[in-house]
């Protein structure tokens, strides 16, 4: 069986036809002000360049928005099909923010076009007739993952979730879910230069045929899977070693302890407010050597094929491995 699907050219109008869901155990949501801003200015050359010429179908209009992996997990009566994102996290939720901007400013406006109807469709898939608040088109995997599901929840109800991110930014202290809402509000204030209920119109009327990403699907189980993601990440921006320790982790584990270790990981991300890095170290140090410098994968491995073996005296790596991750997760 092929690891990989032949890759599609997919515009913002087929990614949002999908459900997609971030697995547990991978980080909160980080992209920043600068890969955020980037984006929509990229968004606005192309846009301009495509007021200028009028030419919906030029390549020059076209905006590639990166490459997004995904695993297909079921199709809804035909009417959605749900995927696990892979890699493409952050794409996928900025640009799930950006929608949810545009709908917020044609709420306010009381539009009655068909592209509010669209919007409505691509954030919350439907039951019968009726879009489902339920169905959120994107589902976070961690500490992230209540913070969007509560900001979706106000757009349904028509609530302005420009004034909702800022009384919540207000008296949060929570890192992950401040860099969200503050992403949300730039990408707000970002659009809030046009204005006018039909500028916005159009710019839908663009993005949703002219934004790009290259979607690759997996075709494999998740024991092969982070050996996947750790291949894919090793071409761009170097993975951090938690990451590497992850995969490596994983990648030696049964299939059939997959789904409760996974929670465990998704757990000690939680509890540790995504350090769990610097927990890691804190762990080893204080348990079973110190080490001067953060744990890195290449040493993690000979630790666990070593010392970590006499520590929790196991003989199976995979054993040795639970074991260790029961054990950082009573200690956490």
């Amino acid at each position: 069986m092929e690891q990989f699907l032949q890759p599609e050219e997919y515009s913002l109008d087929n990614i949002f036809k999908g459900k997609y869901i971030i697995p547990v155990y991978q980080r909160p949501y980080n992209w920043g002000e600068t890969q955020v801003k980037q984006l929509l200015l990229d968004i606005d050359e192309a846009y301009e360049h495509y007021q200028k010429f009028q030419d919906n179908n030029a390549d020059d209009n076209i905006l590639f928005a990166g490459t997004i992996f995904i695993k297909t997990e079921l199709n809804y009566r035909n009417e959605y099909t749900e995927y696990t994102v892979v890699d493409g996290q952050q794409r996928i939720t900025t640009l799930t923010l950006l929608l949810m901007a545009i709908l917020n400013f044609l709420f306010k406006e009381n539009s009655e076009d068909d592209i509010v109807g669209e919007i409505r469709n691509y954030l919350w898939k439907k039951e019968g007739r009726k879009n489902n608040k339920e169905k959120q088109v994107l589902t976070l995997g961690n500490i992230d993952k209540e913070t969007l599901s509560k900001l979706f929840d106000e757009l349904y109800s028509k609530n302005d979730i420009v004034k909702y991110a800022l009384d919540i930014i207000e008296t949060s202290e929570n890192k992950v879910e401040i860099n969200l809402l503050n992403n949300f509000l730039l990408i707000n204030e970002h659009l809030s230069k046009m204005k006018t209920e039909e500028k916005y119109l159009n710019y839908v009327d663009f993005i949703k045929n002219n934004i790009r990403v290259i979607s690759i699907k997996i075709n494999t189980n998740m024991v092969k899977l982070f050996s996947i993601f750790e291949s894919i990440n090793s071409k761009g921006k170097p993975l951090d070693q938690i990451d590497l320790i992850k995969s490596y982790i994983f990648q030696n584990l049964n299939h059939a302890d997959y789904d409760e270790y996974l929670e465990k990981w998704g757990t000690l991300i939680e509890k540790t407010n995504d350090n769990l890095g610097d927990y890691f170290t804190t762990y080893i140090r204080a348990n079973i050597t110190y080490y001067r410098s953060a744990i890195k994968q290449e040493y993690f491995k000979s630790l666990a094929e070593g010392r970590l073996r006499d520590y929790f005296n196991k003989n199976s790596l995979g054993d040795i491995l639970k074991e260790f991750i029961n054990d950082m997760l009573k200690q956490v």
